[in-house]
């Protein structure tokens, strides 16, 4: 099994975990405005994805976009590392490849290496 084998109700099952709906994981964290750029790129790409309308599409022309530009408002080292592996348990299913992976390091020689 590998992460995109999960869904939500698979993952509290599977893992014991419970689902609260109404916390607030970021209580300190004031809405940043997005640049220019990132309005601009989202305002001529993103019909281009909707149109296209596949995954790839919609990652390199909608979702990219928006955790680089996180990336360079954030106050402090960042990275996202796309499609790294990230193998945390297999026994458990808890290996694959991320999406995503957002870090507080500035550092990628690391998540390079499988």
């Amino acid at each position: 099994m590998t992460y995109s084998d999960f869904d939500l109700r698979s993952a509290l099952s599977a893992f014991g975990l419970t689902e609260e709906r109404d916390t607030d994981l970021f209580p300190n964290v004031e809405p940043v405005e997005p640049s220019e750029f990132l309005r601009k790129w989202l305002e001529e790409f993103s019909p281009v994805a909707v149109g296209v309308n596949t995954e790839r599409a919609r990652s390199e022309f909608i979702i990219t976009p928006i955790p680089a530009e996180a990336r360079r408002q954030s106050r402090g080292p960042m990275n996202i590392l796309p499609g790294v592996a990230l193998d945390v348990d297999r026994s458990r299913g808890l290996s694959g490849y991320c999406d995503y992976l957002i870090t507080r390091s500035g550092d990628t020689i690391f998540f390079a290496v499988h």
